[in-house]
């Protein structure tokens, strides 16, 4: 799915204009780079959380040879909550949990 494919399927659902959906969607987008470029961790209940990682200063390698210092930094990342996970699981594998993935 895209953000056009998003904002499409809400106008739908919403009976809204997409323009509407739009305005919606970039503001949501919009808040939550916000709060990451502040810093701040983002948690949207049974769905998950986006926060920032920090990554090591470390030696990489440039397709010319040469090595390159990476300096220590923060990258965001994503952590999907339990519920969606288990969304996930039961709608792609048709059953109901996770914890049943064990037994096969």
């Amino acid at each position: 799915m895209t953000t056009t494919d998003l904002i499409r399927e809400l106008a739908e659902e919403l009976v809204i204009s997409e323009a509407q959906a739009r305005c919606a969607v970039e503001a949501v987008f919009a808040r939550i780079r916000a709060s990451l470029c502040r810093g701040e961790t983002v948690t949207i209940r049974d769905f998950g959380r986006w926060g920032l990682t920090k990554v090591k200063g470390h030696v990489t390698h440039v397709p010319a040879g040469r090595q390159v210092f990476v300096p220590p930094h923060q990258r965001p990342s994503f952590r999907a909550a339990q519920a969606l996970k288990d969304a996930v699981w039961r709608t792609v594998n048709g059953r109901s949990g996770m914890q049943n993935h064990q037994n096969d």
